[in-house]
């Protein structure tokens, strides 16, 4: 290489470095995202934009991977919802379907599956950590192998959850009041 290349690639790169800095920046302010009042008064649903039964029970995105034909069951959405009385973990799938529930031996460990079923969308293999909200719930794994679909939840002992279904969800509710240090 000569003299000339060499002096246009350092000036390219540093036309890289100084403007690449400018062009990242914008007018908006995203130092205090999510703490304005404005986002405190949008309701959950407007800040959460995943499955909330009764409300949005479909995402395009997924519906459009679940329409290719199968024979097996699709499973939709899994959510977990803290509400005041109740912590539910909901399973949503393309239609009715059978399911099987075990408790670990150690009793730390509740577990669902849903036999001849996959996940309709990738993204549904991500775990959910649940800590944070101090429930009886503390952790679902999820997997999905060999056209079976397995949550595995991680419990307080002697949780005791009650199963339903209904339409296209099969819904674990366990119970919950809150801690007299909660409430304050």
């Amino acid at each position: 290489m000569n003299r000339a290349h060499w002096t246009a690639i350092t000036v390219m790169s540093l036309a890289m470095l100084v403007g690449a800095p400018a062009t990242a920046q914008d007018d908006t302010d995203t130092t205090n995202r999510g703490n304005d009042s404005e986002s405190s008064e949008k309701a959950d649903e407007d800040i959460y934009t995943g499955i909330i039964p009764g409300k949005r029970d479909n995402k395009e995105h997924i519906t459009k991977s679940a329409a290719r034909k199968s024979a097996s069951t699709k499973v939709m959405w899994i959510g977990f919802l803290p509400q005041d009385t109740r912590t539910r973990i909901f399973i949503q799938t393309d239609g009715s379907s059978e399911y099987d529930m075990e408790r670990g031996a150690d009793g730390k460990t509740i577990t669902v599956t849903i036999p001849n079923a996959k996940l309709a969308d990738r993204n549904l293999r991500r775990d959910i950590d649940s800590r944070f909200h101090g429930r009886t719930v503390s952790y679902i794994k999820i997997s999905d192998r060999k056209k079976m679909v397995k949550l595995t939840m991680t419990v307080e002992p002697g949780a005791d959850p009650r199963v339903s279904t209904s339409g296209n969800y099969i819904n674990i509710d366990f119970a919950y009041s809150p801690k007299k240090d909660d409430e304050s």
